[in-house]
C-alpha cells in the first residue's frame, strides 16, 4: 500500500539534491524488483515516475491529487492487447511448450506471474473452471524457489470458458491441465521452474515487443505482466458487473478496499450509470 508522496518524502529527506537523487535510483531498483516479485500491486513508475528532489511543497501538492494506487482504465491493456500477446509468445514457444497460455490465464483470471509459475495441472478444477493458488515461486539466492502464496493467503479464483475475443480459454486449459497432471502448468523447456530473469527476457519482453506493446521515454514499457491483472479485474469489475468484494477474493487483494482504490476511482462513465437508476 506504498504511495507516491511515501516515497516523495523519503527522496525529500535527503540533504542535497545530488543525494536525492541517488536515494530514488536506489528506490527505483527495489520497486521494480518488489514488482516483478509479485511483492508490490502498484507498478513502479506509477510511485516513483514524476519523483524528484524538490521539497516539501512538491510532497502537499501530490497529496492532492488522485489515489497513487489507481490504474486509470485508457492505461490497462485492450483485449486485443491481450490476444496479441498471446500470439506473439506462442511464435516464440518451442514444439509443446505451454507457456503461452500462461499469458491468457493470468488475463482473464488474475493469478500472479510468481503463482503461474508453480501452478500444478492438480491445481486446476476443470469442471467448474476454478484455480487454487496454494504456492509461487520467488528467487531465493537466485533460485526459482517453491513457496506459500502472497501474505500466505491461499485462495481460488476463476477463469471463463472463451476470452472476449473468442479464443477458447476453457478448452486449451483442459488439455493442458490433462497433460500436466500432477506436474506444472507452465515450466521452463528444460522443464522446472521458470527463473523470472529468463522469463522476461526469452519470452516476455520479445513477445511484447512483436505484439507492439508500447514503449514511453527513454524505451520504458508501458505496460508489464502485471498489466494482465489489471485486464482481469477491470473486465469482471467493469465489463460483466461483478461484486467488489467477488473479485477482491478471486484477485487475493488484502481488502475490497484495496480492489476500490485500484480500479473503483474516477471510473468513466459513473455519472451515466448513476443517472440511468433513476
Amino acid at each position: 500500500e506504498l504511495r507516491r508522496t511515501d516515497i516523495q518524502r523519503v527522496v525529500d529527506s535527503a540533504p542535497t539534491a545530488g543525494e536525492g537523487a541517488r536515494v530514488r535510483r536506489v528506490l527505483g531498483t527495489a520497486l521494480r524488483w518488489g514488482h516483478r516479485h509479485g511483492y508490490l500491486v502498484t507498478a513502479p513508475e506509477r510511485l516513483i515516475g514524476d519523483v524528484h528532489w524538490a521539497g516539501q511543497q512538491e510532497v502537499e501538492a501530490h497529496e492532492q491529487g488522485t489515489d497513487p494506487l489507481w490504474v486509470p482504465p485508457d492505461e490497462i491493456p485492450s483485449h486485443t492487447d491481450v490476444a496479441a500477446l498471446y500470439k506473439a509468445m506462442a511464435g516464440l514457444c518451442r514444439k509443446g511448450e505451454s507457456t503461452a497460455l500462461a499469458v491468457l490465464v493470468a488475463a482473464y483470471s488474475g493469478v500472479r506471474l510468481g503463482e503461474l509459475r508453480a501452478l500444478r495441472g492438480s491445481d486446476v478444477d476443470t469442471r467448474r473452471r476454478l484455480i487454487r493458488v496454494t504456492r509461487q515461486v520467488t528467487e531465493v539466492d537466485g533460485v526459482p524457489t517453491p513457496g506459500a502464496p502472497k501474505g500466505r493467503k491461499v485462495r481460488t479464483t476463476v477463469y471463463p470458458p472463451a476470452t472476449p475475443g473468442g479464443i477458447k480459454l476453457s478448452a486449451l486449459v483442459s488439455r493442458r491441465a490433462r497433460a500436466a497432471g500432477e506436474g506444472l502448468m507452465f515450466p521452463a523447456p528444460r522443464g522446472g521452474f521458470w527463473g523470472a530473469t529468463n522469463f522476461y527476457n526469452r519470452r516476455f519482453h520479445p513477445a511484447a515487443d512483436v505484439a507492439g506493446w508500447p514503449r514511453g521515454e527513454g524505451g520504458r514499457r508501458l505496460w508489464t505482466w502485471h498489466d494482465l491483472r489489471h485486464v482481469f479485474a477491470s473486465h469482471y469489475l467493469w465489463d460483466l458487473g461483478a461484486s467488489p468484494a467477488d473479485v477482491s477474493t478471486a484477485a487475493g487483494h488484502s481488502t475490497v478496499d484495496i480492489t476500490l482504490r485500484i480500479y473503483g476511482t474516477r471510473q468513466a462513465g459513473a455519472l451515466d450509470r448513476l443517472g440511468a437508476l433513476g
